[in-house]
């Protein structure tokens, strides 16, 4: 058994893949776009579509200027949230009793009842070319998942159209126009 590293064909992303001593060939799904394509071991990989990669933090976000992005939502629970171009901070939208005057407040407040999920957790920047989510700093104990992917702080991942971002327990899916 050997680890390999190995780039998703369809979105970019960087893989490890634990293959069978000997095997020419893995199907494989990736855990961002579930793209099934099929692991080749006796040729170099693909390269991403797009081009290079930036770096930030652990993650590895894919740089694509192919397409351009009019619009991101949010939808949790039905509600759909609109986010602006920018820097856009998402967390737990405050209680009715809680004290307004207590810290910054997030652009996109989600009201729920989950206190698992931070008044600030998140932020989502959306770019004309691309829209990734990131970790805010200081939130060590909230959990932030994206597509099954655990981010935690310094951490970016890129968001797909149909990404599943979990905050806390509250679900919610990204869209892109």
């Amino acid at each position: 058994m050997e680890i390999v590293k190995y780039i998703c064909p369809n979105c970019g992303t960087r893989l490890k893949i634990t293959r069978s001593d000997g095997a020419k060939t893995m199907e494989v799904t990736c855990p961002v776009c579930r793209t099934n394509f099929t692991a080749r071991f006796d040729v170099p990989p693909p390269l991403p579509p797009g081009g290079g990669y930036e770096s930030t933090g652990t993650m590895i976000v894919q740089n694509r200027n192919k397409r351009a992005i009019n619009s991101c939502t949010l939808n949790c629970n039905g509600r759909i949230y609109p986010l602006s171009k920018g820097r856009n901070s998402i967390g737990r939208a405050p209680s009715a009793n809680a004290n307004m005057g207590m810290g910054p407040q997030p652009s996109v407040a989600i009201p729920t009842f989950d206190r698992t999920m931070s008044r600030l957790h998140a932020y989502i920047n959306v770019r004309d070319d691309k829209v990734t989510i990131s970790k805010v700093p200081g939130t060590d104990q909230a959990i932030l998942i994206v597509d099954g992917v655990r981010l935690y702080p310094a951490d970016a991942i890129q968001l797909l159209p149909g990404s599943v971002i979990i905050m806390g327990k509250t679900q919610m899916i990204c869209a892109m126009t």
